[in-house]
């Protein structure tokens, strides 16, 4: 980190005039866009300003000590108070760049291509002026419609699409207007280790926060755990052939699935001979057969002008049933590890999504959330104070969608046994970041613990020294 900030906003460099100790920046991983607000202030002549701030004015917070943006989008919502005849005090409200992804209006059909070439496209294709230059690999899909709506809602169908093959993905847009779109199993690894450990302070990229309890907090997220899941997607229609044989008194043959009312199909063999059937209308039967539905959904082949049929006569009906896609997981190992409970360690959720069409599609949706909700979710968060600006660990900036390295000899470890010292990868869902005087900064973050990550080396998001890529072994 360094304090070498500046704020540009339209063409002018305002950076003299931002409030050092009021500014602050929230990202959030997942579908919607990071917000900033700055606090300016004017001291001018009277009748004067040194400078204006428009709606959808561009904005850029830089750390030029380090080579990178903290901040870049759009003035949304600028507001001018007056405190004195000569002071002026500007509370600038921004969001990012994904504020002309909602503002972007796409639609289209796709056949036979890689999500990722779709999110190209469809990006690509627009008029938002958004670059989607890193663009990870994706399942392929064999049709995908993207009705009218705004782009960033297609961003978002697409990364649900792509995840209910069993990975999660997400996406973000940087401060560069950079489409950034990714599964989990491709996030970048920033090459930064927070500790509370004095000895680790050797190691680069390392930052040293203290254990109490104001600058740290770790928490095991019982309360959504999950390890039955039930996925229920869309209706399909099939063909059934049920085959009865008479005996001169029965009437009505019960069906083996739910008949296809709204697009009758059906086809009746009596002997090998077709023989009219049609649905039971209420009124008197005007075919030799019909098709009925019982007061409990239960359908029959009933007789309709013909008597029953003679003992040993051979009927075969073709018809089409409709039934829903559904699929079940269990993590049995999970379920063990909670045996004791009155429940016997099973809890459930169901799932309705009308897009998924197979039930292997149904079976990855389900086995994707058994993988992320069947253990406690592992959260940390942790506040970097502003002091570590000062301090030689410069060249270190913290972004969500990233994953750091967190080591405390204050937290156990779940996958020690918990013993202590904790040391995990955590992919960080939030940060804040908060201006001090001094141009300095903090940041306040959450993370959530990645089981099985890898550091290995490779180019960061920024491409600086001493970052890296990450996979999941």
């Amino acid at each position: 980190m360094s304090n070498q900030l500046q704020l540009l906003v339209g063409n002018n460099d305002l950076t003299r005039y931002l409030e050092d100790g009021t500014w602050y920046i929230d990202q959030e991983w997942g579908h919607q866009a990071t917000t900033a607000t700055f606090y300016l202030i004017d001291e001018h002549d009277y009748g004067s300003f040194n400078y204006v701030v428009r709606p959808l004015d561009r904005i850029l917070l830089f750390d030029a000590g380090l080579g990178q943006p903290l901040f870049g989008g759009l003035v949304t919502t600028p507001k001018l108070y007056h405190e004195g005849t000569n002071l002026s005090r500007w509370w600038l409200n921004c969001t990012d760049w994904t504020y002309l992804a909602d503002k972007t209006v796409v639609q289209g059909d796709f056949l036979n291509q890689p999500v990722d070439a779709i999110v190209r496209s469809i990006t690509s294709g627009s008029t938002s002026g958004i670059h989607p230059s890193d663009i990870h690999s994706g399942p392929f899909l064999p049709f995908v419609r993207i009705p009218y709506g705004t782009l960033s809602q297609a961003w978002t169908r697409l990364t649900q699409l792509a995840s209910s093959g069993g990975t999660s993905y997400g996406w973000w847009v940087d401060e560069t207007a950079t489409l950034h779109w990714y599964a989990n199993t491709q996030v970048a690894w920033s090459g930064i280790t927070i500790t509370d450990d004095e000895n680790d302070l050797g190691n680069p990229n390392t930052i040293l926060v203290s254990a109490d309890s104001s600058y740290f907090f770790y928490d095991w997220e019982g309360s959504s755990i999950y390890n039955r899941v039930t996925v229920r997607g869309a209706t399909y229609t099939r063909t059934q052939t049920d085959q009865f044989v008479g005996n001169s008194a029965q009437s009505s043959f019960p069906l083996t699935f739910t008949v296809n009312a709204a697009n009758l199909n059906a086809k009746l063999l009596v002997n090998g001979v077709n023989t009219p059937v049609t649905a039971d209308t209420g009124g008197n039967p005007t075919s030799a057969y019909i098709l009925t539905e019982s007061v409990s959904g239960q359908w029959f082949l009933r007789t309709g002008t013909v008597p029953p049929p003679a003992a040993g006569v051979l009927l075969v009906l073709t018809y089409d049933y409709q039934a829903p896609v559904i699929a079940q997981v269990n993590d049995l190992a999970s379920q063990q590890s909670f045996s004791s409970l009155p429940n016997h360690g099973i809890f459930t959720e169901y799932i309705p999504d009308s897009s998924i069409a197979s039930l292997a599609t149904a079976r990855q949706r389900a086995a994707r959330e058994i993988t992320e909700f069947s253990v406690p979710q592992e959260q940390i968060q942790v506040k970097i104070p502003e002091y570590v600006n000062a301090d030689p660990e410069n060249g270190l900036h913290l972004r969500v969608g990233t994953i750091i390295r967190i080591k405390s000899r204050a937290f156990p470890d779940s996958e020690s046994n918990y013993t202590k010292p904790l040391d995990g990868y955590f992919f960080i869902t939030r940060n804040r970041m908060t201006g001090v005087p001094g141009k300095l900064r903090t940041y306040s973050i959450m993370g959530v613990r990645v089981n099985g990550f890898a550091a290995i080396s490779g180019t960061s998001l920024y491409g600086t020294a001493g970052y890296g890529a990450g996979v999941y072994s």
